[in-house]
């Protein structure tokens, strides 16, 4: 969707990722952030806003994830390899 991102924000009954329209507010720029963690099999991407969430591709879905948390997004099982990410060549090439 254009002019819109991934928020982290958490509302309290999911924390599934979805997109937002930008409102140009610090709120929204924090909570649209996330930044590269380096791992021993790759990369993760933390949110600044809330810094035990994750990106985590989840039942396929995308969620702001945190380990152990509350939420079944935030299960421990696999939860390193599905917020752990991995560069390779592009596809098709």
């Amino acid at each position: 969707m254009a002019g819109s991102v991934s928020r982290s924000a958490r509302p309290l009954t999911s924390s599934r990722s979805s997109p937002w329209p930008n409102l140009g507010n610090s709120l929204f720029r924090a909570d649209a952030t996330f930044c590269p963690e380096n791992t021993a099999d790759g990369f993760r991407l933390r949110s600044i806003n809330l810094p035990d969430g994750y990106l985590r591709h989840y039942q396929a879905a995308g969620y702001v994830a945190a380990p152990g948390g509350a939420r079944a997004s935030d299960a421990q099982n696999s939860f390193d390899a599905d917020v752990t990410l991995r560069a390779g060549p592009p596809l098709g090439i």
